[in-house]
């Protein structure tokens, strides 16, 4: 279990990942009760250079997102 500090929040959860080619590790974040999704991130594991992309460093973020509300609708476009 790590603390996982999500956009402005700063909640205790469980990080699952996986590491893909080799240098990203893709994380989502679950409630350690619950298990409800929290967010995601990702981040370089080790510097990476590929013709057509940005180079990346290791440690550096690519993306993250954090579910902050979620709520139950009747049909599709309703909002909570």
């Amino acid at each position: 279990m790590r603390r996982a500090s999500l956009g402005s929040t700063d909640r205790a959860g469980v990080t699952l990942y996986r590491v893909e080619n080799g240098y990203l590790r893709r994380e989502i974040f679950v409630d350690r009760k619950t298990y409800a999704y929290m967010g995601f991130r990702v981040v370089a594991v080790k510097d990476h250079r590929e013709t057509g992309l940005r180079p990346v460093r290791q440690g550096q973020i690519i993306g993250w997102g954090a579910l902050t509300r979620g709520a139950f609708v009747a049909k599709p476009g309703d909002r909570a």
